[in-house]
């Protein structure tokens, strides 16, 4: 969360308390960047220090990449080929690109000198991650017959191998979490894969138009463009779920950093086109920077940034400032600020990606409740998070320390605060 000054006013049971600092939700506020080039800009990735975004098609060789240290102001690269580059990810110190409808692969260590090979089959290439030591990419269509040469995969970014997916599906988007590959394709399907190799196929909880799928807080996340199911969740990549999205926009790319996932997508105005979410359950409507459509998204250096393939191919970049969205771990909280009653003070618990739940009624961070007055919560079961056991509250001078009972008093500006005595700072501990 970010801090933003606002001045309230509280009195409870006399006391009263002023100047106290809420927050704001992460990923609120987008901006457009100065983008060296307007081209239909597709994917991003972060790597290295730096921004790299790929454009679907250019003019000119060197029309069809730029690159950021900041993910605001943006310099066009002119060392690769004019092709349709499709997707980029890095890892293992390598920036690695892929292009549909060509057997072209470029690396580059730093994003800016490229290096161009022959290294895959000429088909309709994806989506490119990297996880485990090794660089797997997906495609839509294949060398053969069904799975037969949709998935390619390369320790190195520049010799490459086929394999075989587990069905002649339209692969959309490949990830890589809790030492698992996760794919999954336009025509509604999920496969799963421990080394890239083997791939499995799995039970969607819809078959929707899946377009990109990602990976943190201990869960898999995918969005749709189609359908009424438009986002999935799965903890383990073999058992997913159906969540409601924001809204019934055509989401193009899904991401996670600093406890937040974001996706983007297109159609109808700015808001909305933008969507987050703490857990991958629970989701937030955000406004874009602009109404002209978002395909893909990347987070590095504390920012969230998106590119647009625009309109007559005049695409744009759009960036959200993250330096403050991290949910602290379980020896620090959300912030203090003291009160003017002896012993008093207020409290912003922190629950690392978790959600609770008063009287029954699940409180989220998109949700905004009136005064609660004096409330408990009293059960462990009443806190839960993906993939973690709720072990109770502790203070941040006492780590370990389970306190019994805090006195729920407010829900503002999507910030628990607590009234309690000779604690100053209230965390939720998770195992």
């Amino acid at each position: 969360m970010v801090a933003a000054t606002l001045v309230i006013g509280v009195s409870v049971g006399g006391v009263s308390f002023g100047g106290v600092s809420v927050a704001h939700a992460c990923g609120e506020t987008w901006t457009s960047g100065v983008a060296g080039a307007n081209k239909p800009w597709n994917s991003v990735a972060y790597g290295n220090g730096k921004f790299v975004v790929l454009a679907s098609n250019g003019v000119n060789t060197g029309d069809t990449l730029m690159t950021s240290s900041d993910g605001i102001n943006w310099t066009p690269q002119s060392t690769i080929e004019n092709l349709r580059w499709n997707s980029v990810t890095y890892g293992g110190g390598l920036f690695v690109a892929i292009a549909m409808y060509s057997d072209k692969v470029m690396t580059s260590p730093d994003g800016i000198a490229w290096t161009t090979t022959s290294a895959t089959a000429n088909i309709e290439w994806r989506s490119v991650t990297y996880g485990g030591g090794l660089f797997v990419a997906v495609a839509a269509t294949g060398t053969g017959g069904g799975g037969t040469g949709r998935v390619w995969t390369s320790t190195n970014g520049t010799t490459w191998t086929s394999r075989n997916a587990a069905s002649g599906e339209r692969w959309s988007s490949v990830t890589y979490g809790n030492n698992l590959f996760v794919a999954v394709s336009a025509d509604g399907g999920v496969m799963s894969s421990p080394d890239g190799v083997t791939w499995t196929a799995r039970t969607p909880a819809a078959t929707s138009g899946w377009t990109s799928v990602t990976y943190g807080n201990n869960l898999f996340v995918a969005v749709a463009d189609n359908q009424t199911d438009r986002v999935m969740t799965s903890p383990d990549g073999i058992t997913w779920t159906s969540r409601t999205a924001a809204s019934a926009r055509a989401w193009k790319s899904v991401t996670f950093g600093n406890n937040l996932f974001v996706a983007v997508g297109s159609g109808g105005v700015a808001a909305g086109q933008v969507m987050t979410s703490p857990d991958g359950i629970n989701w937030t409507s955000r406004t874009a920077s602009s109404n002209i459509g978002w395909s893909g998204v990347g987070y590095g250096n504390n920012r969230f940034v998106a590119v647009s393939p625009g309109m007559g191919n005049a695409g744009a970049v759009m960036s959200s400032d993250a330096s403050n969205c991290a949910g602290p771990a379980p020896s620090s909280n959300g912030g203090t600020v003291t009160m003017s009653g002896p012993n008093l003070y207020w409290v912003d618990l922190d629950t690392n990606g978790g959600t609770c739940r008063v009287d029954g009624v699940e409180i989220s961070k998109t949700v905004r409740t009136p005064f609660l007055g004096y409330r408990y919560i009293p059960s462990a079961d009443e806190c839960t998070k993906p993939g973690a056991t709720f072990a109770g509250w502790a203070s941040k001078t006492s780590p370990t320390t389970v306190l019994a009972l805090p006195r729920l008093i407010d829900w503002n500006d999507q910030v628990w605060r607590f009234f309690i005595a000779d604690h100053h700072d209230l965390i939720a501990v998770w195992k």
